[in-house]
Formats: structure tokens, C-alpha cells, sequence
């Protein structure tokens, strides 16, 4: 008997997994997506890379910050690639997931199967690797695919963490947990998404056309925000998608 029938999906405890850096742009965003996920029943773990004064403060008892201490490695890469070692900061959850800071979901669109690793939007990088949004898996594959508990170890393990090239480092998260999954063992459910005419992702508003994008009539699953952080957009599609 696979793992999915030991526990309905809906009562299942889920948690999105998120990092940020201090950046204005970024840590602002982190209230409303958080109070997103959590009205379509996902809790949060959230990475902050933070040097200073400030301090990021979950609202809710149901989102975790974890403070991430200094690295050899950038602020942007740690905010990136910590999110690869969730699981371990995650004992209680049934279904653990990445996503971005910036991409707030819109509706219940993840229908989770426990006995695959599920990847989500294999096609919108061509199938070069997988997005980090959005993967996800029970905690027993996570641990299985990244055993490592140091971003150092891990990190220090691939070149492009390293490299000048943009694309080799930019995408250094989704070439690791790439090269994992591709090399596990492990079931791999792949979750196409499509795009539209502008080749921006079926379902998605994205900041790249924002007023074009949210008009498609289509149901919609998350809104990459824009960027400088709006506030303004950010409450109205809480009010609009959440209720909230």
C-alpha cells in the first residue's frame, strides 16, 4: 500500500518551503505570500539572510523563520539554495514544497502524490532543469535526495556555486536538486504547465506583463510579484483570490 492512503491529502500537514535575502524588494513580499499559502492550508518555512538590525516577524504561529547564519557563499545564493535543506527544519510536516518569496499562490492548484517526487513546470525551462517552483515530496525523499544538513557541504560540492558564467550561478538550487532527483532512485512525477502566446506560464499573473496577464480568462494559480515590491498589488490580490 503506497504512503498516500495512510492519511487523507486535506488533513495532511503541508509546508512551503522560502528564503530571502534583506532586500527591500524581497522581505516585503514575505507577509502577504506567507498569509497566502496559509489560506489555501499550507504553513511556511522561511530562510532570512540577515546582517542587520532588522528582524523579519511571523504573524502567525503556523510560519517559521529560521535565521541563516553568514557563509563564504552570497546572500542571494544562501536565500536560494537553503531552501533545498527544509526538510530538516521540518519534523512534523506529511508534504514539504519550495517556492519563491516573490510568488504568491492564487489558488489550490497542488494536488500532491506522496509516492513521487512531484515537479511542477518541468516545460517552462525547456526541460533543463526543474523549477523551484515547484517541487514537492514527503520528507523520507527529501531526505533522501539532499542528506546533506550544511549549505556549506552541500554548496561545496558543485562548481557552478562558483562560477562567473550567470546561468551556471543564477539557477545553482535548480541544477543541484536537479542532478539529484535525475540521479535518484526515486518516482518522479512530472506536472506540465503550458504557456501562453507571450511564453509566460499558463495560469500565472507574472510582473513581466502584469495587466495582460491578470485579464486572461483562465484560472489562476500564482502571480510572480512585481518588482519594485507594490504593496498596493499585493492586498488586492490577497482581497481578490483569498478573501483576505
Amino acid at each position: 500500500m503506497g504512503r498516500s492512503f495512510l492519511k487523507p491529502l486535506a488533513v495532511m500537514k503541508k509546508t512551503v518551503i522560502l528564503g530571502t535575502t534583506n532586500h527591500y524588494d524581497y522581505v516585503s513580499c514575505y507577509k502577504y505570500v506567507a498569509q497566502a499559502w496559509n489560506a489555501i492550508g499550507w504553513d511556511t518555512l522561511t530562510f532570512y539572510i540577515n546582517h542587520e538590525s532588522n528582524k523579519l516577524i511571523s504573524e502567525f504561529d503556523n510560519n517559521k523563520i529560521v535565521e541563516v547564519p553568514k557563509s563564504k557563499y552570497g546572500d542571494i545564493m544562501l536565500s536560494q539554495v537553503y531552501r533545498l535543506l527544509g526538510h530538516h527544519y521540518t519534523s512534523d510536516s506529511d508534504i514539504i514544497m519550495t517556492s519563491d518569496i516573490d510568488m504568491m499562490p492564487l489558488s489550490n492548484y497542488w494536488n500532491i502524490d506522496l509516492d513521487f517526487v512531484n515537479c511542477y513546470g518541468y516545460d517552462l525551462t525547456e526541460y533543463k532543469h526543474y523549477p523551484i517552483c515547484y517541487i514537492a515530496g514527503n520528507k523520507e525523499n527529501w531526505e533522501k535526495l539532499i542528506p546533506e544538513k550544511n549549505v556549506d557541504d552541500l554548496l561545496n560540492k558543485y562548481d557552478c556555486a562558483n562560477s562567473k558564467d550567470f546561468d551556471d550561478y543564477w539557477y545553482t538550487d535548480q541544477h543541484i536538486i536537479t542532478e539529484r532527483i535525475k540521479s535518484s532512485d526515486l518516482p518522479i512525477k512530472e506536472i506540465d504547465r503550458g504557456f501562453d502566446k507571450y511564453r509566460l506560464a499558463t495560469g500565472r499573473i507574472d510582473r513581466a506583463a502584469l495587466n495582460y496577464t491578470a485579464n486572461i480568462p483562465e484560472q489562476k494559480i500564482d502571480c510572480h510579484l512585481p518588482r519594485p515590491f507594490n504593496q498596493q498589488v499585493c492586498t488586492h490580490l490577497l482581497k481578490e483570490y483569498h478573501n483576505t
